[in-house]
């Protein structure tokens, strides 16, 4: 009975590998993608919680064109984020203040795979944009996936988990995914932070894959 247990979490395992392989080449296909994000972010000491809220879009399109509009929440004061390639420049804008340096080769491949099969779109721009050192790389590479795990389902949707370490970070991650096309649904991380138990959760909806986007909305803002 324990070998026959010990096979079958094997194969559930090896179901996982396979089906996070399978939602990751067809991110990668992606000619362009459209797709809306909602996140919460909970942090939990022992004397206290903290929560953020944050909202947004990303876009898509071959070329390495790439943008993100992010609205964040913190202690009932706004602020935003827009991080845009136009294919040749990158500019990140926040708080007022924008930086900007050359696109990285298949920026805009890259984002979509940290965003949607990595590390969530609040948390993409860290795996695939560094105003002070843009470099060219595959973005499946910088982070390292390890327990990749069959969960249980949640209602229509399938589910898996897997550990995703990058630098010296580390953190547990579950997906929510449905089960005919693959569009990941949402997204659970969960790290430790100093004292406290970080929680970002992410639901993705109104996906729009290989449509036509206009170029203008990968239009850097000119500075005022």
């Amino acid at each position: 009975m324990g070998v026959m247990l010990a096979i079958a979490l094997l194969l559930q395992d090896k179901l996982a590998e396979d089906t996070l392989s399978k939602i990751d080449q067809q991110i990668a296909a992606f000619r362009s993608l459209s797709v809306e994000v909602r996140a919460e972010l909970r942090s939990q000491a022992e004397d206290h919680e903290k929560k953020e809220s944050f909202s947004g879009k990303i876009l898509l399109k071959d070329g390495g064109k790439a943008r993100l509009d992010l609205l964040r929440v913190r202690d009932n004061k706004e602020s935003s984020m827009l991080i845009i390639s136009n294919g040749t420049t990158v500019a990140d804008t926040r708080e007022g203040e924008t930086l900007e340096t050359p696109t990285p080769k298949d920026f805009n491949k890259n984002f979509s795979l940290a965003a949607l099969a990595l590390t969530g779109v609040t948390k993409a721009h860290m795996l695939t944009f560094e105003v002070s050192a843009p470099v060219d790389y595959d973005v499946r590479r910088k982070g390292a996936l390890s327990n990749v795990r069959v969960e249980p389902d949640e209602g229509e949707l399938k589910s898996l988990s897997y550990t995703l370490t990058f630098g010296a970070h580390t953190s547990t991650v579950r997906v929510w995914y449905s089960p005919t096309d693959l569009r990941p649904l949402k997204r659970e991380l969960v790290w430790k932070a100093a004292k406290a138990r970080v929680t970002m959760t992410e639901t993705y909806m109104n996906y729009l894959v290989n449509a036509d986007i206009p170029d203008e909305k990968f239009a850097i803002p000119v500075k005022k």
